[in-house]
C-alpha cells in the first residue's frame, strides 16, 4: 500500500497492525489542532490496529474500534461531557453479567474517539460489491476532514434550531393552555358566544336580577332609609 506525503511516495507494508505515518498525522494535528488533553482532534487509524476498551468476562479488555475492516479510518475526538456524567454512564450502560462494570468500558474521563468514516471505495463490479481500501492522500487533509468539520457545525446549528423550535412550540402550547384555562374560568358574559349561548346567558342574568330585586323588596323601608354605617356614600 502507498500514500503520498509532501510530493513523495511512501510505501506502507501490508500488515494488519498498521499505524498512520507520523508525518501524515502531524500534518493533520497541525491543521486541526489538539484537544485540552493534548491529543489530536482528528486521527487516522488502521481498522485492524486501533482498539477500544469494553467489558469482558469480569474484566475490561481491548476490542477493535473500527470493526476490524482492513482500511484507514478518520476518527474524531469527543469531549467527556458528551458522554454524560460518570453516574449516568454506569447506570445507562450497566453490564448485567458484571455488576459495577459498563459494557462500553470505563467512563471516558479524557473523552474518546469516534469513527467518522472508513476510507474505502465501494462499487458494483460485474454484479458484485467491490470494496477497495483508499490510500492516504492530501485530499483527506485538504477536503475530507474540512467537509466533516463543516457537517459537524451544521449539525450543531440544526440541533440548536430544532431545540429553539421545540421550545417555541412548547411555550406556545403552555400559553394556549393558560389562555384556555383563564377563558373557561371567566363568567359567561366575557367574550363572544353562540346565539344559543347568548340566550341562555340572558336568561341567567334575568333570573339573577329578579332574585336581587326580590331580596331588595323584602328589606323594610326603614332599613333602606337608615342603612348601617359604611353601606352608603355621601354625595
Amino acid at each position: 500500500m502507498k500514500c503520498t506525503l509532501e510530493g513523495k511516495m511512501l510505501t506502507i507494508p501490508r500488515h494488519e497492525r498498521l499505524t498512520c505515518p507520523p508525518e501524515f498525522q502531524e500534518l493533520i494535528t497541525e491543521r486541526f489542532g489538539l484537544n485540552r488533553f493534548d491529543e489530536p482532534n482528528f486521527k487516522i487509524v488502521w481498522g485492524q490496529t486501533e482498539t477500544t476498551t469494553v467489558a469482558g468476562m469480569g474484566v475490561y479488555e481491548p476490542r477493535l474500534l473500527c470493526s476490524g475492516v482492513a482500511c484507514w479510518n478518520i476518527l474524531r475526538w469527543k469531549a467527556p461531557e458528551a458522554f454524560g456524567t460518570p453516574e449516568s454512564w454506569y447506570a445507562e450502560n450497566a453490564d448485567p453479567d458484571n455488576p459495577g462494570f459498563s459494557i462500553l468500558g470505563p467512563y471516558p474521563e479524557k473523552g474518546a474517539y469516534e469513527v467518522l468514516t472508513p476510507l474505502v471505495e465501494q462499487k458494483i463490479v460485474d454484479g458484485k460489491l467491490s470494496v477497495k481500501s483508499l490510500p492516504l492522500e492530501h485530499v483527506i487533509i485538504d477536503t475530507m476532514i474540512p467537509l466533516i468539520e463543516m457537517a459537524q457545525h451544521l449539525s450543531k446549528f440544526e440541533l440548536m434550531a430544532l431545540k429553539a423550535e421545540e421550545e417555541r412550540k412548547e411555550n406556545e402550547r403552555m400559553v394556549n393552555e393558560i389562555a384556555d384555562r383563564l377563558e373557561s374560568d371567566l363568567p359567561a358574559f366575557y367574550g363572544p358566544v353562540s346565539y344559543e349561548g347568548q340566550r341562555n346567558r340572558t336568561a341567567l342574568i334575568t333570573r339573577k336580577m329578579e332574585d336581587v330585586e326580590r331580596v331588595w323588596r323584602s328589606i323594610p323601608d326603614k332599613v333602606l332609609r337608615n342603612p348601617r354605617r359604611g353601606l352608603f356614600q355621601k354625595n
